[in-house]
């Protein structure tokens, strides 16, 4: 055999050879493990707290209607207001008093009677004070008149207006009259007229009188009426007006209109 064949030979048995020993120490290719899919569904919703059912509110109870409401009917004003009285009010609204005095000082207008020492009488801050005293005014030389007076209670005790047809010195010959916080009353059939008011309130006291008709009102109110010929027919030369405390009282803005002219109704 030529020496190029076998060099040949050799060569082939050494390729040969060398793939064989590659195919041995080649670590085979493992089968790649399969990749689980993610789950991309949406996580469990959590499952809502069930909560308890209301209470069961017991039926609303049925009320009986209401009752009807009885029939208020005005009480109709005594007939004395509307024909004596509401005609003279309505005149002397509509002009000043004739005489007023609102206690801006001391004035001669008010005197006392002679056992009653002048301290019992006192002006100041616009009202006169009283202490257990009569204070009659000087300037009234009229018989028909309104008076209008605010009296407040410092003590207990009755105050209000005194009046009288005749002077004080020959009362038994006429008719005295007083008006005082709850009571109004004359000495011929002494009606009296009651009505309680708030203690140390100030009230306002009303009097009309015009021939033998005397009217009258508390806090503008009506209060009491009086009729008697009498009053028309003893009059004296001077009628007696006065204010009157029995305990300590103070009075303020009195006013007087002369109703002498006005027609009665």
């Amino acid at each position: 055999m030529s020496n190029k064949k076998q060099l040949r030979i050799t060569s082939l048995l050494l390729t040969a050879l060398a793939l064989i020993a590659c195919g041995l120490f080649t670590a085979p290719n493992p089968t790649p493990t399969p990749i689980q899919a993610t789950d991309t569904s949406s996580p469990p919703t959590d499952t809502p707290t069930q909560l308890p059912p209301p209470a069961t509110l017991p039926p609303t109870a049925t009320l009986p209607p209401p009752s009807p409401r009885p029939t208020i009917t005005p009480t109709p004003a005594p007939e004395w207001v509307i024909d004596f009285a509401e005609p003279i009010l309505a005149e002397i609204s509509s002009r000043p008093p004739d005489i007023e005095d609102n206690f801006g000082w001391a004035t001669d207008a008010w005197t006392l009677a002679g056992w009653q020492a002048e301290w019992r009488k006192s002006v100041k801050n616009g009202e006169m004070i009283l202490t257990g005293g009569n204070a009659q005014h000087q300037g009234i030389k009229f018989h028909d008149y309104v008076i209008e007076v605010k009296a407040r209670q410092v003590e207990a005790g009755q105050h209000g207006i005194e009046f009288m047809n005749t002077p004080w010195d020959s009362i038994s010959s006429g008719i005295y009259c007083k008006l005082t916080v709850g009571h109004f009353g004359c000495s011929v059939k002494q009606p009296a007229f009651n009505k309680d008011v708030p203690f140390r309130t100030v009230n306002t006291l009303t009097v009309i009188v015009k021939g033998g008709q005397i009217a009258a009102y508390l806090n503008q109110q009506p209060f009491g009426y009086y009729e008697d010929d009498h009053y028309r027919l003893y009059r004296g030369s001077v009628p007696y007006v006065a204010l009157k405390s029995e305990g300590v009282h103070a009075f303020s803005e009195f006013k007087v209109w002369n109703i002498t002219k006005l027609e009665a109704p």
